[in-house]
């Protein structure tokens, strides 16, 4: 069962400043970490670019 909040005291302000932060940091923080993670793994290819291609020819 959810609680009434009250707008107009303090408390009720701050429970408000929560819950829209909470909608807030997942639109934040879902693209940074994607742009993260494929940053990661470019970089990961363009380190081992040459030794997978070796790979790749020693198993043709």
């Amino acid at each position: 069962m959810r609680e009434k909040i009250n707008r107009n005291s303090i408390d009720g302000m701050k429970k408000i400043k929560l819950l829209d932060m909470s909608r807030i940091i997942p639109d934040i923080v879902i693209p940074i970490a994607e742009y993260v993670g494929m940053l990661f793994l470019s970089l990961f290819f363009l380190i081992h670019y040459d030794s997978i291609m070796l790979m790749d020819w020693k198993i043709l």
